[in-house]
């Protein structure tokens, strides 16, 4: 099972619990000019494209890197990030969520 496939299993447990209000889900590409219809085709959670303008730069400004998955608190503050690009562990990622404040 691909790592976006996971994701969006995931994404999909919490969309119908209770959860759903303290939790959102949100990919972005980098502006590479690759396709993401691959990604984004079959997966319900919305998948944004970042771009060189001045406002749209996170890949940059928060140091991402390809499959990292960035944890903010309610507030929006970062609080963690992981990347999964060598495995996915659901259990890892749920113990993440539910102690963000």
């Amino acid at each position: 099972m691909s790592t976006v496939v996971s994701l969006n299993t995931l994404y999909n447990e919490y969309k119908d619990s209770a959860i759903l209000n303290d939790i959102i889900v949100i990919g972005i590409s980098k502006d590479n000019g690759e396709s993401i219809d691959e990604i984004t085709s079959d997966n319900d959670f919305p998948w944004l494209r970042d771009n060189n303008s001045e406002f749209g730069q996170v890949w940059n400004n928060w140091g991402v890197a390809n499959r990292d998955l960035i944890f903010l608190n309610k507030q929006g503050e970062y609080k963690y990030k992981l990347n999964l690009t060598s495995q996915f562990s659901s259990t890892e990622i749920n113990s993440i969520i539910d102690c963000l404040d």
